[in-house]
């Protein structure tokens, strides 16, 4: 895949907006949209890549998740090695296996789940855990896992049709999770899952912002030569 300056800028920018939201700069109250551009592009550069594998005849699953590791491991271990060492000095017992808990939740891939039990992302409480922002990690992770299969097995196959199908389903549980208000032009006091958190932190309900960019990938690969997705 060719490198683009443009995607490394559009990481680049909200990353920084969700940095000044967290400072509380006047004017990024919003910031914490950077998350959500974040999966956009996640999606849009996971499923160039596997298309254009496939399509050289070059894709293998082995090769996929190795260049995953390679590519996130190293970092990954940096932050929690320093993190770990900066805390342990001044975390009680209790914090600190609650602390050492939340960093295997991180390397097994489920964080998201586990600091969702510690509330809204919104709390002041999660305001102090410095490994807070990796719960997005491990829902990019867990859709990385399933989504090179899924892509394999439907490719030429109603691939198109079922991305749409996924879209909305992954978008209807979003709305009702408490991921977007429930006024117009949604559904008001209509709500499937009454748990807000759901909504913000569990993987089927950010699928569809994946999937925007994995439209986005086939929009401009289709466009670059006509295949039967």
């Amino acid at each position: 895949m060719i490198y683009r300056k443009d995607i490394d800028c559009l990481r680049g920018y909200s990353v920084i907006a969700v940095i000044l939201y967290h400072f509380k700069i006047k004017y990024f109250e919003g910031g914490y949209i950077g998350v959500d551009i974040f999966f956009v592009v996640s999606g849009y550069l996971i499923t160039s890549i596997i298309i254009q594998d496939i399509r050289s005849n070059s894709f293998s699953f082995l090769n996929f998740y190795e260049r995953r590791i390679r590519r996130l491991l190293p970092a990954l271990l940096v932050v929690l090695i320093f993190t770990s060492i900066l805390n342990f000095s001044y975390l009680t017992g209790d914090e600190n296996v609650n602390f050492f808990k939340s960093i295997l939740s991180i390397i097994l891939l489920y964080s998201n789940y586990w600091f969702y039990k510690s509330g809204s992302y919104f709390a002041p409480i999660n305001e102090d855990h410095p490994l807070f922002h990796l719960w997005s990690l491990s829902v990019e992770e867990q859709f990385y896992l399933a989504f090179p299969i899924f892509l394999v097995f439907f490719y030429k196959k109603k691939l198109l049709k079922m991305f749409i199908l996924f879209f909305l389903l992954s978008f209807f549980l979003a709305n009702n999770g408490g991921i977007f208000k429930s006024t117009y032009p949604f559904y008001d006091g209509f709500q499937l899952i009454k748990t807000p958190g759901f909504g913000f932190y569990f993987t089927p309900t950010r699928i569809w912002e994946l999937l925007v960019g994995s439209f986005a990938a086939i929009y401009l690969i289709q466009n670059e030569k006509k295949i039967n997705l």
